[in-house]
C-alpha cells in the first residue's frame, strides 16, 4: 500500500518544506529559522534541563575548586545516570 502512496522520493535538506508548500501543507516564512535541537529540547523542557560537566575536564577541576572555596559543599555535584561520566546539580527550576 505504502508502495502505490510514494510517488516520488522524498526531498532532502531544505527542499521538503519547499515541498509542503508547493502542496499548500506547509509555508515557507523567509524570516523565520529551526531551531537546534538542543535551543528546542531547552525550550520545551524548561526547568528540567541542565548543563553537565566531565568529570575529566578542566571545567570539572575549576568548579570544584570553586566549591571548596565556597560554603556550598562539593558533594552537589552527582554523578549523571543517564551520562557517564558525567556530573550535574540536581536542581528543577519550578517557575
Amino acid at each position: 500500500m505504502f508502495g502505490k502512496l510514494m510517488y516520488m522520493y522524498l526531498p532532502n535538506g531544505d527542499n521538503w518544506i519547499e515541498h509542503l508548500d508547493i502542496l499548500g501543507a506547509g509555508r515557507i516564512n523567509s524570516e523565520s529559522r529551526f531551531k537546534k535541537l538542543n535551543e528546542y529540547y531547552s525550550e520545551l523542557l524548561a526547568g528540567y534541563s541542565a548543563a553537565d560537566i566531565c568529570v575529566a575536564s578542566e571545567e570539572y577541576y575549576k568548579a570544584m575548586k570553586l566549591l571548596g572555596g565556597s560554603s556550598i559543599s562539593p558533594k552537589v555535584l552527582v554523578l549523571l545516570k543517564l551520562i557517564d561520566g558525567y556530573v550535574g546539580i540536581p536542581v528543577i527550576n519550578m517557575i
